[in-house]
């Protein structure tokens, strides 16, 4: 049976193995690729905790103790 043949004979259950198969090895090597890469580095808090880091504004002794209460870490 040649290969084209069998595409078309497969079922949507097939295809859709065949895919997820395909997409975990994509994501595995990338993975694997760029083992130390912030993966979370682009969520808005943590866009947000990254400008907050990189200004220049300076908080009184009130707010460090409110962010230290609610678990907010520098």
């Amino acid at each position: 049976m040649t290969p084209v043949l069998h595409l078309c004979t497969m079922n949507f259950g097939q295809r859709l193995f065949r895919y997820l198969i395909g997409v975990t090895i994509g994501c595995a090597l990338v993975y694997m690729m760029f083992p130390n890469y912030n993966w979370l580095g682009w969520t808005p808090e943590n866009q947000i905790m990254k400008n907050i880091r990189e200004s220049s504004v300076s908080m009184g002794s009130k707010a460090n103790c409110q962010m230290a209460c609610l678990g907010i870490g520098w």
